[in-house]
């Protein structure tokens, strides 16, 4: 998948040989069982990656210094209540939740809404840091949540979370 949208990019994947990236994905709910403290997303899919792993689940593990561009995109639904809630997400390199990285969004009170979160960046690596994606939500009824396939017209599931990350120095 990651490869796909490199090929629209710069061309094929080939031309990559020896770069570091990776694209990382959760097809499975998570849930916000306590309001009073953070969660930590976890991926169950490495889609593709060169020089960056998934290690434990949830540390997007980097084997070479450099600047990396990152990509985290969240899909939260609002499944109970009926106010507007924040959803906060933040990433932290190393356990460590970096200055200035968290960014809040506001779901509506209706049942079911759904918010793309969205949360780039430009970062420093050390070869062996990890980065690792933080949320917390103000209810417990809202869910990191993937969608299943459609017809009529065809759409394609997507993932509850979705991380990608490259060198760009």
């Amino acid at each position: 998948m990651f490869g796909n949208k490199i090929n629209g990019f710069l061309g094929t994947t080939s031309s990559f040989s020896g770069a570091s990236y990776g694209s990382f994905e959760s097809n499975v709910q998570q849930l916000n069982p306590d309001i009073t403290k953070s969660n930590i997303v976890t991926f169950n899919s490495n889609t593709q990656s060169n020089g960056i792993s998934i290690v434990s689940s949830s540390q997007i593990t980097y084997a070479n210094s450099g600047i990396y561009f990152i990509n985290f995109l969240g899909q939260f639904a609002f499944v109970g209540g009926a106010s507007n809630f924040n959803i906060t997400v933040w990433y932290a390199l190393n356990g460590t939740p970096i200055a200035n990285s968290s960014y809040t969004f506001t779901t509506t009170s209706a049942q079911n809404a759904q918010i793309l979160a969205n949360l780039e960046d430009i970062v420093t690596i050390s070869a062996g840091q990890y980065l690792q994606i933080f949320w917390w939500a103000g209810t417990t009824g809202i869910t990191l949540t993937p969608t299943a396939a459609a017809s009529n017209p065809t759409r394609p599931a997507s993932p509850s979370a979705n991380f990608n990350t490259f060198r760009v120095g």
